[in-house]
């Protein structure tokens, strides 16, 4: 009787303890669950950032090279007008000018490029009339 009551003074406690272990591996594998759903639920956020960020990637490339063709198409414009011009020049073609405006930023060229010929045309006029001047004058 005495080695059960030893026996039975250890297992009451053994089983405590058991019971004391087994609450604290429920409450341990309580936070280890929850951990797990943090790490998945951090994770899935992680990913919607992710494809997020690659989703306004691609539209700042799209926008980008819409932005760039906007520009090079008004650059292509003045460049054209300045083409046409010097051509006309090179006939010597002093009546060529552009009425249309370029955008704001390339109109100079066109508004130049009118004056510069105005002023040509201005000053051939002038050198016609005195070299027909001189002519009639020097005339017996």
């Amino acid at each position: 009787m005495k080695f059960r009551l030893a026996v039975t003074g250890i297992i009451v406690p053994l089983l405590v303890l058991a019971v004391v272990l087994a609450a604290i591996e429920v409450c341990y594998l309580a936070r280890v669950i929850d951990r797990a759903e943090i790490t998945q639920n951090a994770l899935i956020e992680v990913d919607l950032i992710a494809n997020a960020i690659h989703t306004l990637q691609h539209e700042a490339a799209a926008q980008k090279a819409d932005d760039e063709a906007v520009i090079l198409g008004k650059a292509q414009r003045g460049v054209d007008l300045l083409t046409d011009g010097l051509a006309a020049l090179a006939r010597a073609d002093l009546s060529k000018s552009f009425g249309k405006a370029l955008d704001p930023e390339y109109d100079t060229i066109r508004r130049d490029f009118n004056s510069a010929t105005d002023r040509l045309r201005a000053l051939m006029l002038e050198i016609a009339r005195t070299t027909t001047e001189l002519g009639t004058w020097h005339r017996p």
